[in-house]
């Protein structure tokens, strides 16, 4: 299982569904927020996608973080763990982008993730501020951030 269904199945949509939710979705994205922040790297576009919603949500953007709690119960055994001796002292940052993965606004997201001792230290996800042009030009904005 994943945490989110992959991006070109998991497009935002309109919110033509005019039903009222009875689901607290700021507070179980924030809850996955803080869970993203401090222990779970590998849940942070997801949470960067559904917290794009956060007025008003579908019920699409309900069953994406529904989703994710599911994810996050079956997946409690993983974690980041730091072995001192795998790295050698050697601090790795990767970078990626997708180019307009955005296909309402057309924007890039930049995900990041630098890596010490087998364990990640710090990451991001999130899109970026303008519009690549083509696919250097968001790869290189992603290197920068």
């Amino acid at each position: 299982m994943t945490p989110i269904i992959s991006s070109k199945n998991a497009v935002i949509s309109d919110n033509t569904d005019t039903d009222s939710i009875k689901f607290p979705y700021r507070s179980a994205v924030g809850a996955l927020m803080y869970l993203m922040t401090g222990t779970r790297p590998d849940i942070a576009y997801a949470v960067s996608f559904v917290s794009r919603r956060m007025e008003n949500p579908t019920k699409n953007e309900v069953t994406q973080v529904k989703r994710m709690f599911r994810y996050m119960r079956g997946t409690t055994d993983i974690g980041i763990v730091y072995r001192p001796q795998e790295s050698g002292n050697v601090l790795e940052c990767y970078s990626d982008a997708d180019n307009g993965g955005d296909e309402a606004s057309g924007r890039s997201t930049t995900r990041v993730i630098c890596v010490y001792s087998g364990g990640a230290v710090s990451w991001i996800s999130q899109r970026q501020a303008s519009v690549a042009m083509s696919t250097t030009e968001g790869e290189v904005v992603a290197a920068s951030d």
